[in-house]
């Protein structure tokens, strides 16, 4: 699908944050970023090109906001983003190609409310074409999970620059065969946490030519995006099930399909949101669905299923009932609503042995010890499993805090493994 300036009307745009958003996996940016990066979009200076038609020769780089997605809510702080990204991208060119000329294109390093926006509002900004292509279909928690970094593009120079005008410039040596990308991250954290930045700032990297680009980027992220946030606007127009027609246009699987949340713990640590979701499935009497974030949900459980049922690389996405997007970010804002859960297979370029390493890495963090396991078969696994009595797990009390005498590990502490006691 090529997207071009006649293409494109303001309900063109709500349609690309909403489906960036569900695409997002949990993350990229609470949903209440949406109007005041919208508002920044000038349609009459925006381009938007297919992957192909960019010039081999001519230089591009990816903008992107960095940080905790519970730090960027306000519209005067995602403002003060939006100009740090902006800052960010101008300065990267200027050090890359020179005072003289400027990046001819620009490009996002994921897809989601805050990463797929704030690319939109640089190429407006500057009136230069935005690359309808993304470094994932999705939203990540690391930059080594890209295919910018699958491919070994060198990530450097990077430059971050925040909302009170401070700015950070740093190369990484040797590249490696990520180009860098998880090298890079140790500096990007421990700046992007620091008092001067706030757990925010805009960020301008991998700066590469049109042929490398074609070769490492996912194209067609944006229209993706448009095209789902279409079909979630036709099927509430015409009085559809929203959950049922975003489902069959990602090519999903409804893994919960009625719950409310039970309990969500947050804890914002460097420039990343660690999250545990509990919902409480509402068709299925006393039992939960639980979800592990790093901003971007990562693995969901259900509480009769010995293994989970969706894991990253493979997206696990939100929608209300009734069709609203949210991510982890806007959790306690939709707690009262019923909402459903989709996963979705990841695109063939996050299932390549780099890219699943590096999401197991994290998933290991987070206590799964286990290989990845594809979407699909896991939906195979849990249609042939019997599921019966659940020994250790008492069911009434599984989302609630146990007291210590119902406490206990085979050490004798207080790490939190449930036993079962007799009353």
């Amino acid at each position: 699908m090529k997207l071009t300036l006649t293409d494109l009307e303001d309900t063109d745009l709500e349609d690309i944050a909403n489906g960036a958003c569900i695409y997002a996996s949990g993350g990229g940016g609470s949903i209440l970023m949406k109007r005041p990066l919208l508002d920044q979009i000038k349609l009459d200076d925006l381009e938007i090109v297919n992957l192909e038609d960019v010039n081999d020769e001519e230089m591009l780089a990816v903008s992107a906001g960095a940080g905790s997605p519970t730090s960027a809510t306000a519209d005067k702080v995602v403002g003060e983003l939006a100009n740090a990204t902006i800052a960010a991208f101008k300065s990267l060119s200027d050090r890359v190609v020179g005072d003289a000329n400027f990046f001819k294109y620009v490009a996002a390093i994921e897809t989601g409310i805050g990463n797929t926006l704030l690319p939109l509002i640089v190429a407006s900004r500057y009136q230069i074409p935005a690359i309808d292509a993304a470094g994932a279909l999705r939203s990540v928690p690391k930059l080594s999970m890209c295919t910018f970094a699958s491919n070994g593009i060198p990530i450097d120079p990077v430059i971050l620059t925040s909302n009170k005008n401070n700015k950070v410039t740093y190369e990484v040596e040797p590249p490696g065969t990520d180009g860098g990308a998880a090298a890079a991250e140790v500096p990007l954290a421990g700046i992007i946490s620091s008092q001067e930045f706030g757990n925010i700032g805009g960020i301008a990297f991998w700066s590469m030519n049109g042929q490398q680009a074609k070769q490492a980027a996912t194209p067609g992220t944006i229209a993706a995006a448009l095209n789902l946030g279409k079909t979630l606007r036709e099927a509430k127009n015409e009085g559809k099930d929203p959950v049922e027609a975003v489902c069959q246009a990602m090519n999903g699987y409804i893994l919960l399909k009625r719950g409310k949340l039970d309990s969500v713990q947050t804890n914002t640590s460097g420039s990343l949101d660690s999250v545990k979701v509990i919902f409480n499935n509402m068709d299925k009497n006393e039992e939960y669905f639980r979800i592990y974030a790093l901003n971007e949900s990562l693995i969901a459980w259900k509480d009769n299923v010995p293994f989970p049922v969706a894991m990253a690389p493979d997206l696990i996405c939100y929608l209300t009932c009734d069709g609203e997007v949210f991510t982890n970010a806007d959790l306690d804002t939709f707690k009262d609503q019923e909402i459903a859960v989709i996963g979705v297979p990841a695109q063939k370029t996050l299932r390549v042995p780099s890219v699943i390493e590096a999401f197991l890495s994290v998933l290991h963090g987070v206590g799964y010890g286990g290989p990845y396991v594809p979407i699909e078969k896991l939906q195979e696994l849990e249609g042939v499993f019997e599921p019966g009595k659940i020994w250790g797990l008492p069911q009434k009390l599984f989302s609630q805090p146990l007291p210590k005498s119902r406490l206990g590990t085979w050490r004798g502490s207080t790490l939190p493994i449930r036993i079962k006691t007799k009353d």
